[in-house]
């Protein structure tokens, strides 16, 4: 028998209650049949941290039905398709929106595939989100927000049935604006008036658009609805419900991803410059979401740019056991000729120190395979790139 955080999509007013529940150190808050009057207190019962026994033969408390036991799943062998699979499939989804009769279904089928794949391997996965090039910003952007949201969440110890709830808005977040923001990518013109409206709006159209596909979860149709919105201004009702707690999740990465991906009127901040923006309009250490974020991160993201105490240039792929000692995929020589075959540094012999970062414009020249360069494929020599000169 497991605790499970309880969800707020679980709850009804004045209806018993199906389980006994409990605060998070075990002592009992209400006993099973107690009814709720208030939609206050349903909150604030959310907020305070609430847990429940999973039954299997009772209502789910994360308010998606039921737990059904299933079979560890095997290590996936090909996380760089997996990723690359999850992509296309949300790609597919968000295209044909209102056409999919069963869209919240694949969504829902979506959010485990994310998690899966950070458990394979996390550092691959925020590699490609520092490192992405592609053109279908708006679906990319999704998955990257969902891949932070995983890795925070992780982190701080919420409950997996949390999680997919969280993974779930995260996905769906921007789908009331998602044929607008794929085009923004490439604007270098101000954003025009129906722009902005359209902007401003798209968090409650997404819920209203969620509604219609038959979402009905309320945790996950709020947590899109107030991902843009700031703690402070919310309500102190909802400021303190699960859902609020969700969307702050989503608003967190969702900047993050932002800052971190490069737009046709700016290039992409470096990930350390992001991490210190993100990190000081967020409360700094006072909050403990942006405090996980920086955690995770660490000093030297997977994706980030490095200048080496050996004059080499190359690209974090690890995080190290220090913060300051990542593993570093060498591409450059200290003659700022590329590597006819890139080499590895542990960042943690000195003479392979960290000296700098640098920015993601220094590799544009470069075309990396991360299954390669992750091991999941047998490196082949790659043609010599000694031709090519790179300025310091």
């Amino acid at each position: 028998m497991r605790s499970v955080r309880l969800s707020r999509s679980a709850l009804r007013v004045n209806e018993p209650l199906p389980w006994d529940v409990f605060d998070a150190n075990g002592t009992l808050l209400l006993r099973r049949g107690f009814r709720v009057q208030m939609p206050d207190q349903l909150d604030h019962l959310v907020a305070r941290g609430a847990y429940v026994q999973d039954y299997v033969d009772a209502p789910s408390p994360t308010g998606i039905g039921p737990a059904r036991p299933q079979a560890p799943r095997p290590p996936i062998a090909d996380p760089v398709g997996g990723w690359q699979r999850t992509e296309s499939r949300l790609a597919n989804l968000l295209h044909a929106f209102e056409r999919t009769p069963d869209v919240a279904e694949r969504l829902t089928d979506l959010a485990p595939m994310v998690t899966q794949l950070c458990d394979r391997d996390p550092d691959l996965a925020l590699f490609q989100m520092i490192r992405w090039r592609g053109t279908n910003y708006g679906v990319a952007h999704a998955i990257h927000a969902a891949t932070v949201c995983e890795l925070i969440t992780r982190r701080l110890g919420w409950p997996a049935s949390q999680r997919m709830t969280l993974l779930r808005a995260a996905l769906s977040m921007n789908v009331g604006m998602r044929q607008l923001q794929s085009s923004l990518v490439s604007q270098t013109a101000p954003l025009s008036d129906p722009q902005r409206e359209l902007i401003s709006q798209h968090p409650v159209r997404g819920l209203h658009m969620l509604e219609r596909v038959g979402v009905d979860d309320d945790d996950w149709l709020r947590a899109v609805a107030l991902h843009h919105e700031s703690p402070d201004r919310m309500p102190v009702r909802v400021r303190h419900g699960s859902a609020a707690q969700l969307a702050e999740v989503i608003r967190l990465a969702d900047i993050f991803g932002a800052k971190v991906s490069p737009r046709a009127s700016r290039p992409a901040l470096s990930p350390d410059q992001a991490l210190r923006e993100t990190f000081m309009s967020h409360g700094g250490t006072d909050n403990p979401l942006v405090a996980a974020l920086v955690r995770e991160m660490g000093i030297y993201p997977p994706g980030t740019g490095v200048r080496l105490a050996s004059g080499e240039l190359g690209l974090v792929i690890r995080r190290g056991e220090r913060a300051n000692q990542p593993v570093v995929y060498a591409v450059i020589n200290r003659n700022g000729q590329f590597y006819m075959e890139p080499v590895v540094r542990d960042t943690a012999r000195a003479q392979f120190a960290v000296t700098g970062t640098v920015p993601a414009e220094r590799f544009s020249q470069l075309m990396l395979d991360p299954a390669r360069v992750f091991g999941y494929e047998p490196r082949r020599r790659s043609r010599p790139f000694d031709t090519l000169e790179f300025e310091f």
